[in-house]
């Protein structure tokens, strides 16, 4: 029998609206540590720098739980 739950991923989108680069970077720490699959970060031309935050990010955590991905 084909178990769903098996293959569900859960992840956390962060955007500059939750605060500073600091409270993104704890967030995305919370979310390694809780054991979440994957952290987007928004990319918006009138908000810090994705890049910038996904960088301050992966300096701080043990696995690469991050991926740029365009839309």
């Amino acid at each position: 029998m084909y178990n769903l739950l098996s293959e569900m991923r859960f992840g956390i989108r962060l955007g500059d609206w939750f605060g500073s680069t600091q409270t993104l970077v704890e967030l995305a720490l919370t979310a390694e540590k809780e054991g979440f699959d994957y952290c987007w970060v928004s990319h918006d031309v009138f908000m810090r720098s994705s890049l910038v935050t996904l960088t301050t990010i992966r300096l701080r955590i043990k696995e690469n739980i991050t991926r740029q991905h365009d839309t």
